[in-house]
Parts: C-alpha cells; sequence; structure tokens
C-alpha cells in the first residue's frame, strides 16, 4: 500500500563561478599565463604573458608598453586621441625622468664597477669554492697519522663553535657625534680550509707523502729483484775490461764530511755580524769574515743581524767599498733592506785559516788588506723567504731548539722535525 505525501521534487542546476570574470580593481600583477584571465598580448620587450588583471599599461617586468590591437591601432595614428591614450597608459612613466635617469645611470655604475672589481681579484676568479666537499675531506688524507686526523677533528670542532659565537654576537658602531648606531658586519670568515693550524697539518701530511712514495718504489724494486735470475754471458769477458784501482777514500771523505755538517747542524751555531755586513754575507756579496777567534767547526750555521741601528751613510760608505773591492765595473745588486734583529738565512763554514794561512791561500783576497788573527771562509748562503725576528745572545752562540726546527723546516721543506 503506497502513500503519497503530496510534495513534489524540483531540479535545481549549480551555478557555475568564472574566476576569470572576478577582476581586482586597477593593474595588478599576475602569474596566471591567461589561464584564467583573457589574454591581452605578449610583452615585445620581454616576452611577458600579459593577462586581463595586468591589463594596458607598463609591463611590470621590462616597464614597455603592453597594449591591445585595438589600443595599437590608435596609438600607430598619431593624433591627439593617440596622445590623450599614451598618457592613460602610461600614467606618470610616459616621459623621461631626469632624477629616474640619474638613478638608473648610478645603479649602472655601481653595477658595472663590482664587475670590474670581481675580473681584477685574478684570486677569487681562480678559486674553486667547494668548501663542503674540502670540510668533510680533510681529516681523510691518508698520509695523515691518527694523531693528526685527531688535531684537525678536534681543530674543525673548534671553528666551528666559533663560528656559532660570532652568528650569535652583535657589534654597534655608536657614532656619537652624529648620535647614530648602526650594526657592524664582520668580513672574515672562519673556514677549516684556510685555517693556518690545518694547513699546518696538512703541509707536514705533504712532506710526509714523497717519502711513502719513495718506499712503496723501494719495496717494488727490491721484490724485482728477489725475482731476478742472473745469467753468465760468455761473450762478455772480463779481461777486456782495464785495470782501474778501486779505492774507498774519496768516498769516505765525503760520508765523513756530510756526517760531520749534520752534527754541526743538529748544535744550532749562529754567528751574528752587524748590518750591513750581515746582508752581504747571506746574499753572496762577501765570503771571507775576519775573525778574532779559532772556530773548530765546519759546517752549516746560521747568520743573524744585530739589533744595533746603522745610519745610511755608513750603509752607502760600506756598498762603495765593496764594489770598489769588487771592480766597478761589475753590476752588484745589493739588498734593498737591511734588516737588524733577525736571522737572516745559513752559511756553511767551509774552514777557519789563520793569518798567514789565509795570506797563503788567498794573496788578493777580500781580508788581505785587513789583518786578524782568523779568517772563516763561507760558502753556499741560504736565505729565509722572511727574516726571522731575534735578537742575538753573542757574537757566536748556539740557538733554542725549537727556533733551530723552524728554521730547519723553512730552508728544507722535506724536514719533519
Amino acid at each position: 500500500m503506497s502513500h503519497k505525501t503530496g510534495k513534489t521534487a524540483k531540479k535545481v542546476e549549480a551555478q557555475k563561478y568564472d574566476i576569470g570574470s572576478d577582476l581586482k580593481p586597477g593593474r595588478h600583477p599576475c602569474e596566471c599565463q591567461a589561464r584564467l584571465h583573457k589574454l591581452i598580448t605578449n610583452c615585445m620587450g620581454c616576452g611577458r604573458i600579459v593577462c586581463e588583471q595586468e591589463g594596458s599599461g607598463p609591463c611590470f617586468f621590462c616597464a614597455q608598453l603592453v597594449c591591445t590591437k585595438e589600443e595599437k591601432e590608435i596609438l600607430d595614428r598619431k593624433s591627439n586621441k593617440s596622445e590623450q591614450l599614451m598618457r592613460k597608459l602610461m600614467g606618470e612613466t610616459s616621459g623621461l625622468s631626469l632624477s629616474a635617469v640619474s638613478k638608473s645611470m648610478q645603479q649602472a655604475i655601481d653595477y658595472r664597477n663590482k664587475l670590474l672589481a670581481a675580473d681584477a681579484d685574478t684570486e677569487r676568479v681562480t678559486r674553486v669554492s667547494d668548501l663542503e666537499s674540502d670540510y668533510y675531506n680533510l681529516e681523510n688524507n691518508p698520509y695523515l697519522t691518527a694523531d693528526e686526523r685527531e688535531t684537525i677533528i678536534a681543530r674543525k670542532e673548534e671553528l666551528r663553535q666559533m663560528r656559532m659565537k660570532r652568528e650569535k654576537t652583535l657589534v654597534i658602531d655608536l657614532d656619537l657625534t652624529t648620535g647614530t648606531a648602526k650594526e657592524s658586519k664582520r668580513d672574515e670568515n672562519i673556514e677549516s680550509t684556510n685555517d693556518p693550524v690545518i694547513q699546518a697539518v696538512l703541509q707536514k701530511s705533504r712532506f710526509r707523502k714523497p717519502q711513502v712514495s719513495a718506499q712503496n718504489l723501494l719495496e717494488e724494486q727490491r721484490k724485482a729483484i728477489n725475482e731476478f735470475v742472473p745469467k753468465y754471458d760468455s761473450s762478455y769477458s772480463s779481461a777486456k775490461l782495464p785495470n782501474i784501482p778501486f779505492s774507498f777514500n774519496e768516498d769516505l771523505s765525503i760520508q765523513d764530511e756530510e756526517s760531520l755538517f749534520a752534527e754541526v747542524e743538529q748544535k744550532g751555531y749562529c754567528i751574528a755580524l752587524d748590518q750591513p755586513l750581515a746582508s752581504f754575507f747571506i746574499y753572496g756579496l762577501r765570503k771571507h769574515l775576519p775573525w778574532p777567534e779559532d772556530i773548530r767547526i765546519k759546517g752549516p750555521v746560521l747568520l743573524a743581524a744585530t739589533a744595533t741601528s746603522i745610519a745610511k751613510s755608513k750603509i752607502e760608505k760600506e756598498e762603495n767599498l765593496l764594489k770598489k773591492n769588487l771592480g766597478s765595473e761589475k753590476n752588484i745588486d745589493f739588498p734593498a733592506d737591511y734588516p737588524n734583529g733577525a736571522i737572516l738565512g745559513r752559511v756553511i763554514i767551509v774552514e777557519c785559516l789563520t793569518w798567514q794561512e789565509y795570506q797563503n791561500q788567498y794573496p788578493d783576497g777580500e781580508c788581505s788588506n785587513l789583518k786578524h788573527d782568523f779568517v772563516l771562509i763561507l760558502r753556499n748562503p741560504e736565505t729565509l723567504m722572511a727574516p726571522i725576528p731575534h735578537i742575538p745572545l753573542g757574537k757566536f752562540y748556539q740557538v733554542k731548539r725549537e727556533l733551530r726546527n723552524t728554521i730547519k723546516q723553512l730552508l728544507d721543506p722535506y724536514f719533519l722535525g
């Protein structure tokens, strides 16, 4: 049995909402690419797709005029209506503004100067910035020892803490004259790759690399020798060889001299001279040094300049005297600077001669006109890249071990201490 309620059902259609018809008043940037709003046209300057929401007028990207086809036809007529439409579309930007041109010109000049400065900075141009890769690979060097690897890891953690602390630190510059305050930005960067402590450890490992390579080569040669089987060649007779007497005297003398030099170098002797005499010897301009006492050593010694300051007139007098002794026709390059109170380098004492021995061996030597008890013969001067500040303890003395090892490492890069 069916029951009727007396109500009839009505079919209702949902109204469709057109988002393209909902436009904001005025011109506003829109990134719909004309998918939601009607297309005006493409900008002829930059190619931007301009929709109805952006409307006719200056392009929001390059400021070039964008208009519809109908507006373009009116503008091409060059009539009063065209001028009115142009002013309407371009607004205040229809004419050239001197202030706007000046501002744009200044921005262009600043950008040009920035590019020129970057191009002139060859270090920044040629530097490869791969800090993330370098940061994680510093301690993975296969030539590092366990202690060196731990040193690098600890130093990197210390640098990380320093960076975090610096980021939290706020530095304010107060100008009391103008009563202004501004934040001060620090230009220096704390980078693990440029840290001197880490670089010193890596430098030491790089010096160790040739030794490891040489050791590996030696092992390969030993292996090849063990596998080598000699064969007698009957066609090569020993009777054909000249009978040359073999002597060990020369080899033994060379070995004795090398061991003697090494022993003298380990003691760290140093000779201190006044300027400009110290620089003359370290640059090889003089080789014979008058000395008041007998020095019973042969080998490398350090050469230092005393802390006594010297007048420029005396330096010129010594230079002229040296020119006269060496010959005026010889071109001499004198040092540009004569540092005081510093270690300049290293020389080798070949021998210490008495005055009579010197007269016999060097009748026309540098010191032939100056009579002294003894004369030191110096050879093979080695100059440091930069003088090491040091106050000499006397005319002839021994330097401390730490300073001696530092100078040794500077002069002999493969010295590991």
